[in-house]
């Protein structure tokens, strides 16, 4: 999948307020977790050791989401085709295969040889719809569009 050659040639994240708030969130429960699982670790009177493990165990599950779900996602175009690196699966698509990016609420649908795949990277926001303004998901399906036609063998 990822070959050494195949160098990245442009990257879509998601946007700078999310990937703060997200850094902002990591910090946050990964600080919570660490305290919390001392403490259960730890021999202390009048701690609920219990608690604080349950408690602890679930603030790191956020901290994993928020590096998973809002840092680590991204689209990669490298020579071969997009790399769509969601958080729990990473997807492959030829340019070939590019046929329409479709903006929603969920991520760019990547739509062709038979099959779609959502990229959560970069999500449409309902302000931007609501204002009547052209969203930054928009912007990113077009351009995923014409690199995929820069790429196609008909346009060499």
């Amino acid at each position: 999948m990822d070959e050494p050659s195949a160098k990245v040639e442009q990257v879509w994240r998601a946007s700078r307020v999310t990937r703060a708030l997200c850094w902002v969130g990591l910090a946050a429960f990964g600080v919570g977790a660490v305290v919390l699982l001392v403490l259960a670790a730890w021999p202390t009177d009048g701690v609920d050791r219990v608690g604080c493990l349950v408690f602890g165990l679930g603030l790191a599950g956020f901290a994993a989401y928020a590096w998973r779900g809002g840092l680590r996602t991204r689209i990669e175009a490298r020579p071969f085709g997009l790399v769509v690196i969601n958080p729990v699966r990473t997807y492959v698509v030829p340019w070939d295969c590019v046929a329409q990016v479709e903006p929603g609420y969920s991520g760019l649908l990547i739509i062709g040889c038979g099959r779609g795949v959502t990229a959560w990277a970069v999500q449409q926001a309902n302000i931007s719809e609501w204002l009547g303004r052209r969203s930054r998901s928009v912007r990113v399906a077009e351009e995923i569009l014409a690199t995929a036609r820069l790429h196609r063998p008909e346009a060499a």
